[in-house]
């Protein structure tokens, strides 16, 4: 699966690259020979629609056509090649591909045009696509049966634009800018937020400035600046060109033309109406500037819309809200949350104090704030707290937690009685490999597959020697005091030696008094076949039992444990790295190790910043970050500040969000009312 996640799109790239450099191998060949008059009028329109002028002549280019796909969650991406060459079939020319194509083409920048191949010719091809069009819609009853073969757009004047139509070209261009100045403000926050000491007062500094420049883009920008442009007025056959998308066969575009030669550029309420029909005269105005038409007919008039429908701008605020709602929950949840943002972002203005602090009395006598540096040499013990574990709260050493200047804690032993003893230093089991499972093995040593297949799906068999005794061990560890002691039987009871003897005309197991009767008389010493994986279980199963023993008696000295802590200063200097490295061990273990930590003195020097003060009227409890002591407030004043200005942007847009948006929809309901009232531009109604 991930070879073909990589292969796929790697292999994709690698075809993109070659048909580029087909591309230019096929530019540098000579030319066939010149473009016809009839075959330069069919192309003139595909030029326009792709925005491209030809160049040179018609180049000759043959092989067998094919199709390379990638596809992807929602469409897939397609070109059409011959020999490697990317082209595009306009009109029906994929209905004319055969095993082996011979083709005449043109180049238009980085797209390859087909104009023959085989029986398909680019303006016999343009003429069915016209006529398939006059079909369609004299089928409905309002044009004639034949479009006029359209001609290049003929130009009536050209003008300067107008002041209403300069403002028509101050778009809300600056969304995408202040989207961009707001996104990087948000990386130079996240950066600034590690531990890398000056940088964070760098990225404090480019996040206000990004951030300064994104709220100063918002505006809309003013129209003195703006240069008029020209205006032309043309006047041609209105049609309709579907062509493949030069970047992806798979895409087809719609492209609307006024004569051979100008694409119309309509607003989109303009394109989705039903008063514009193909085949009908058109008078447009097209701004050179940028494209754009400005009107076509007598009632369509993009500047006459302007006045009576005027934009609200509700989309731009939908857009921003959401991204200054996605920026203030970034902050939130990657903070310490808002109190405590404000509060370390507080101790860079208010005047911390460096403590050194000799003996702990002074440090209680006159308590330190967050935000204090503290640097001392600390002679102590662990603090004895509790272990949430999988049964119940167990006491255990903490050493990430130092209490200063303390006595040892003479923490009592925990005596287990004989056989619960026994059984948690675990009975003594001889195993060794079953030999019937030996003999596949060898078979198949010399095959991987096979091998992998043997030692992950087939279980594992044991041979057992000594489980007799431990059935003893059990029974006198229950009458020991081992809770939950029905568990273990049901175990015991469930190994393949627990069956009764064969004869007997019974297929029950055994229960647990016969079973000790059993194996004390030795009728059940012989080596058993267990599987590993119950072995492994019922060992997991005596030990648990064996910790909530220990567990029990534990808890029976929380009391007493607890009286016997001294009050004092603890200092917190976060997760112990020894943690981490421990292996799992039992409670007894667990235990015994606690009574060494803590009466083992320790001596540390901790130098840092104090985060977190807590006085439970017993203890105080002083949190330490060693880190950079100003990092922790930069990056509180980091976050309070992005969470702040967002939550204003939220507030801002939201609010114009809501004010705008009920404009919005009865302009746009208006406006589909009055286009619908219009008279056609071109004479002609689609019915």
């Amino acid at each position: 699966m991930v070879a073909a996640f990589v292969l796929g799109p790697g292999r994709y790239l690698w075809m993109r690259a070659s048909s580029r450099n087909a591309l230019l191998h096929l530019r540098a060949q000579p030319d066939h020979r010149s473009l016809e008059a009839d075959e330069q009028a069919a192309l003139s329109p595909v030029q326009a629609s792709l925005g491209q002028s030809v160049e040179g002549g018609v180049k000759r280019l043959s092989g067998a056509y094919r199709q390379a796909h990638l596809w992807f969650r929602g469409g897939m991406a397609a070109h059409d090649l011959i020999e490697g060459v990317e082209v595009v079939l306009p009109f029906d020319a994929r209905d004319h591909l055969g095993a082996h194509n011979d083709m005449e083409v043109v180049i238009c920048g980085e797209s390859v045009i087909v104009v023959r191949v085989n029986a398909f010719h680019l303006p016999e091809g343009y003429a069915r696509a016209l006529q398939e069009q006059a079909d369609l819609l004299g089928d409905v009853g309002t044009v004639p049966t034949v479009l006029p073969f359209p001609s290049p757009a003929q130009v009536l004047l050209e003008r300067n634009e107008t002041t209403e139509e300069v403002a028509l070209r101050r778009s809300w261009a600056t969304l995408w800018p202040c989207l961009a100045a707001g996104m990087s403000a948000c990386l130079a926050w996240w950066i600034a937020t590690f531990d890398i000491g000056r940088m964070s007062w760098v990225g404090l500094a480019a996040g206000l400035v990004l951030l300064a420049v994104a709220v100063a883009l918002i505006r809309r920008p003013a129209a003195k600046g703006a240069t008029p442009g020209r205006v032309q007025r043309v006047r041609g056959v209105f049609h309709v060109l579907t062509l493949p998308n030069p970047g992806n066969a798979a895409v087809v575009e719609t492209h609307l033309l006024i004569g051979s030669d100008r694409r119309l550029d309509l607003p989109f309420e303009w394109r989705n109406s039903d008063r514009l029909v193909p085949g009908q005269w058109l008078e447009a105005e097209i701004c050179l500037v940028d494209g754009k038409t400005l009107s076509i007919g007598h009632d369509w008039s993009r500047v006459d819309e302007q006045r009576r429908f005027p934009v609200t701008g509700w989309a731009r605020h939908a857009v921003l809200f959401g991204a200054a709602m996605l920026a203030m929950v970034w902050a939130l949840l990657s903070g310490h949350g808002p109190l405590d943002d404000v509060r370390r972002a507080a101790w860079l203005f208010s005047g911390s104090e460096w403590r050194d602090d000799v003996v702990p009395a002074t440090l209680v006598n006159r308590a330190p704030e967050p935000g204090d540096h503290l640097h001392v040499r600390a002679h102590g013990y662990c603090v004895l707290t509790g272990h949430e574990g999988d049964m119940e709260a167990v006491p255990h050493s903490d050493c990430s937690r130092l209490r200063w200047d303390a006595t040892p804690m003479d923490a009592p032993q925990i005596k287990l009685p004989p056989a619960i003893g026994a059984l948690e230093v675990g009975p003594r089991l001889d195993t060794h490999a079953d030999p019937y499972r030996s003999v596949p093995e060898r078979q198949h040593a010399n095959d991987p597959v096979e091998r992998i297949f043997g030692t992950v799906l087939i279980p594992r068999w044991l041979m057992v020697e000594g489980l007799s005794p431990l059935v003893d061990l059990v029974d006198r560890a229950c009458t020991e005091g081992l809770p939950d002691c029905d568990a273990v039987y049901n175990a015991l009871l469930d190994m393949p030696w627990a069956f009764v003897p064969a004869g007997t005309g019974s297929d029950a197991t055994l229960a647990w008094s016969d079973l000790v009767r059993l194996t004390a008389s030795g009728g059940r010493d012989t080596p058993l076949r267990v599987e590993e994986r119950e072995l492994e279980l019922l060992r997991g199963l005596i030990q648990g039992r064996v910790d909530q023993y220990v567990q029990a008696q534990l808890k029976a000295l929380v009391p007493a444990l607890q009286e016997a802590r001294l009050p004092g200063v603890v200092i917190v200097r976060g997760t112990s790295a020894d943690d981490a490295l421990r292996a799992p061990e039992s409670a007894h273990e667990r235990w015994e190790r606690t009574r060494m930590e803590l009466s083992r003195p320790r001596t540390v020097v901790i130098s840092g910043q104090i985060i977190e003060r807590v006085d439970d009227g017993r203890n105080l409890y002083l949190t330490i970050d060693p880190a950079v002591p100003s990092n922790l407030g930069i990056a509180g004043l980091i976050h309070t500040v992005w969470w702040i200005l967002a939550l204003l942007l939220v507030c801002w847009h939201g609010r114009w969000l809501i004010l705008r948006t009920s404009p919005a929809l009865e302009r746009s309901a208006a406006l589909a009312q009055d286009i619908a009232s219009r008279r056609p531009p071109g004479g002609w109604e689609r019915k």
